[in-house]
Parts: structure tokens; sequence; C-alpha cells
């Protein structure tokens, strides 16, 4: 099962539609695709507190964590080479999951 935040979700369609207004259209259809593949977590008031009492430099990738740890997930997937994550789960890249989960 693979869990998304709705603020990676939010993040996702200020990347996709920066400058592109034209993309609206395509980033309504991906967002109903991905609703029926993946579990949307919202952030919640009790992700953000953990997230405050337990960030070091990023807040956002706290928030992130904290909502992985509530949805009880195992490990996160993300490009950013810098993410911080203070609950200890494994970060990996998109690349090393797929290449580490999925076979050929």
């Amino acid at each position: 099962e693979a869990v998304v935040s709705t603020q990676s979700l939010v993040d996702l369609a200020y990347i996709y539609t920066k400058g592109h207004k034209a993309r609206l259209q395509e980033l309504k259809a991906l967002l109903s695709h991905l609703d029926d593949i993946l579990t949307i977590r919202d952030t919640s008031r009790r992700s953000l507190l953990l997230a405050s009492n337990l960030f070091t430099n990023d807040f956002e990738d706290a928030v992130q964590s904290a909502i992985a740890v509530d949805a009880g997930c195992e490990l996160i997937i993300t490009d950013d080479k810098l993410f911080d994550e203070p609950f200890g789960l494994p970060v990996v890249s998109p690349d090393e999951f797929c290449k580490d989960y999925f076979t050929e």
C-alpha cells in the first residue's frame, strides 16, 4: 500500500502547473487517478504538533515524516537528498525503491 500526503499533492500541483496553466486539466485527471491507487492522508493537527516537537532542520520534511508515521509507513520515498527524517524511517530515492521492490 502506498500513502501520499495532501501536502505532497499540493506541492505537486504547484510545481506541475507553475507557468503552465494549460496543465490544469491534466492535473485534475492525474489527481483523480492518484486517488484510485494511493491512500491520501490529510495533514492533521497531530502531525503538525508531532513535527513541531521533533524537527531539527526542515519543518516540512518533519510534517511529511509525521504523516508517514501516523499512517504506519515503513519508509519514505523522495528525491530530496537532504530530507530531514526525525522519526528514523528509512529514506530511499524513487530509483532505489524501484530497484529494491520491483523486479523486471
